[in-house]
C-alpha cells in the first residue's frame, strides 16, 4: 500500500554485528523490527548487509531470503513455510507479482565468495524463478549467461511478463522482457550509460532510473620539489 519501506540493516559501528529486517513508516520515520538474526564471523569486515533480502505481501505477510533460503512468513505467528534453498539466491532482486500470488527472485549459478558482495545480484550465469505463494510450487522461468550483473526485477503492470535489467561491464544497460507464460525473452531498451537502479510507474508507461557517471581529472602540482624541501 506504499505505506511503508523494507529495509536490511546492521548496527552501525560494530565490525561484527547482527543482521535484521526493519519495516519503516513513510508517513511518521519510525522503525519495526520484523526479524533479527545472530552474527555472522564469515561476513567480518564486509561493508553492508548482503546476505538478507525481503518484500512485504501484506501487513501480515513477509517473503525473504537469508543465507539462500527463501522462506514465507506469518508475522503475527511466527509460522514459516520454506519457498527454496540455494546458495546462489540474490537477496536483492525479488518481485511480487501484481496479484501478490507470485515471487520472481533469481539465483546465481556460481557462489563465488572472491566477490565482496556474491549474493546480492546475479552475476553473470543464472536463472530467474517463479514462486507461487499459494502452494503451487516453484519453477525455473528462464536462464542468462554471459558476462554482466542484474541488480533490478519487476513485473509489468498485467502480471504478463518479468523485468529485468542487465549492465554490462563495458558496453552499457540493457533492459529485458520476459513471458511469464513462455519463458521467452526480448530486448526492450538498451543504453551506453551505466545504470544502477530502475522502477517501473504503476501503469507501465514510465520508468525511472538512476545513473552512476564518474568523472577524472588530471591536475599539475608547480613548484612541488620546493615545499618538500622546506
Amino acid at each position: 500500500d506504499g505505506k511503508a519501506i523494507l529495509l536490511p540493516a546492521r548496527e552501525r559501528n560494530r565490525r561484527l554485528a547482527g543482521q535484521a529486517l526493519y519495516q519503516v513508516d513513510v508517513a511518521t520515520g519510525n522503525a519495526t523490527t520484523l526479524l533479527e538474526f545472530p552474527p555472522d564471523p564469515s561476513r567480518l569486515g564486509l561493508g553492508s548487509v548482503t546476505g538478507i533480502g525481503g518484500v512485504m505481501r501484506s501487513n501480515d505477510d513477509l517473503i525473504y531470503v537469508h543465507d539462500g533460503t527463501l522462506r514465507q512468513r506469518h508475522l503475527p505467528s511466527g509460522r514459516e513455510v520454506e519457498l527454496y534453498s540455494d546458495p546462489g539466491v540474490a537477496t536483492r532482486l525479488l518481485a511480487l507479482s501484481p496479484t501478490g500470488t507470485e515471487l520472481a527472485f533469481a539465483v546465481n549459478d556460481s557462489t563465488d565468495t572472491v566477490r565482496p558482495h556474491p549474493m546480492r545480484n546475479l552475476h553473470d550465469a543464472g536463472r530467474f524463478m517463479i514462486a507461487s505463494l499459494e502452494g503451487g510450487g516453484v519453477r525455473e522461468l528462464c536462464r542468462v549467461s554471459g558476462r554482466g550483473t542484474i541488480s533490478n526485477v519487476d513485473w509489468s503492470p498485467d502480471g504478463r511478463s518479468v523485468l529485468f535489467l542487465r549492465q554490462h561491464s563495458d558496453s552499457g544497460a540493457v533492459l529485458w522482457r520476459v513471458s511469464r507464460e513462455s519463458g521467452d525473452a526480448e530486448q526492450v531498451w538498451e543504453t551506453e550509460r551505466k545504470v544502477t537502479a530502475f522502477a517501473l510507474s504503476p501503469d507501465g508507461n514510465r520508468a525511472a532510473y538512476t545513473t552512476l557517471n564518474v568523472d577524472s581529472e588530471v591536475w599539475v602540482m608547480e613548484n612541488l620539489k620546493s615545499v618538500l624541501e622546506r
